[in-house]
């Protein structure tokens, strides 16, 4: 069994500005060598996630630990090293990329600034490596990014995060904004360098058929906590939380339906924080899915998060 690369240990974050909690005493181990999906619907805290991982949001509580280390996000030379083993690839290659950089300097950045120890020879053939990992021509190396199409650009900003060969890519909805016919190449690719380069990868997507296709294992989340978490196999086709069953249930469906009829004596229960995050929308909720948060259930490495736990 691989060895776990990333482990977050009950991390929570709140938005002080709106007092919004988007990660509430958040649990997940990341394998090496695997892609792990991170799905729920939109305000779940994935994105969240993503960047507390990479040092882009600090969170109040908790522990993340890479390759084993406790990583302690207010030194400067953690962050450095924490930033040469993860590295991100953002939503939107038109805004994640500078228009006025060529590719090569674009792939230099990293290497600049996490590198500084090789030499420019060094740093020439780094570039020329991934670019061809990225399945990029060389002559697009003096191209600006304003003038490539929306998947070269994400091939460059996946470069521009393999360039210093980091062991983790977290990958936050990589292919949303990208043309249906040109999502699937980016898909493969994302798949060839995690075979190749033994990488691990945090897949973030609304989308549950793009994770079908790419992920080993899904972690599902609503409101800052997992629901469940299982191989794809588990997830997809034996689903234990209603959540989980929930979002399967809706990827067919066009049209906009109500949501479950739930019962006006559990209406009124207020909930708090502790409860269930599903509780009133779950036609399976009881009184205490409003007020008590459920106990683990465990089938082998499948593990998920409620009352009604069969």
């Amino acid at each position: 069994m691989n060895k776990d690369i990333i482990k977050i240990e009950n991390v929570s974050l709140t938005y002080k500005n709106t007092n919004t909690k988007a990660l509430d005493d958040f649990s997940l181990k990341v394998k090496e060598n695997e892609i792990l999906g991170l799905v729920g619907e939109s305000g779940c805290g994935k994105s969240t996630l993503g960047r507390a991982i990479i040092g882009l949001e600090k969170f109040d509580e908790g522990n993340i630990y890479l390759d084993g280390e406790n990583l302690d996000y207010s030194k400067e030379s953690e962050l450095k090293k924490l930033r040469e083993n993860i590295q991100m690839v953002f939503q939107d290659p038109y805004l994640s990329l500078d228009p006025s950089m060529s590719v090569k300097n674009i792939i230099n950045e990293p290497l600049k600034y996490l590198k500084a120890g090789l030499s420019k020879e060094e740093k020439e053939k780094r570039i020329l490596e991934v670019m061809k990992l990225i399945d990029l021509d060389i002559n697009f190396l003096d191209r600006k990014s304003k003038e490539m199409s929306g998947g070269q650009r994400q091939r460059v900003g996946i470069a521009r995060a393999l360039a210093i060969t980091p062991k983790v890519l977290i990958c936050d909805e990589p292919v949303s904004s990208l043309d249906v016919s040109v999502q699937a190449g980016i898909l493969n690719l994302l798949k060839n360098l995690k075979k190749d380069l033994n990488l691990s990868l945090i897949f973030i997507s609304h989308d549950l058929s793009v994770v079908n296709y790419i992920a080993d294992r899904v972690c599902v989340m609503l409101k800052g906590k997992v629901c469940e978490i299982g191989s794809k196999d588990d997830i997809f086709n034996n689903p234990k939380h209603p959540y989980s069953k929930f979002l399967l249930e809706s990827v067919p469906k066009i049209q906009i339906e109500e949501e479950n009829e739930i019962s006006d004596d559990l209406m009124e229960i207020e909930y708090n924080e502790k409860g269930c995050p599903f509780y009133n929308r779950c036609e399976l909720a009881s009184e205490i899915c409003a007020k008590e948060f459920p106990k683990v259930s465990r089938e082998n490495e499948h593990i998920w998060y409620c009352h009604n736990n069969k």
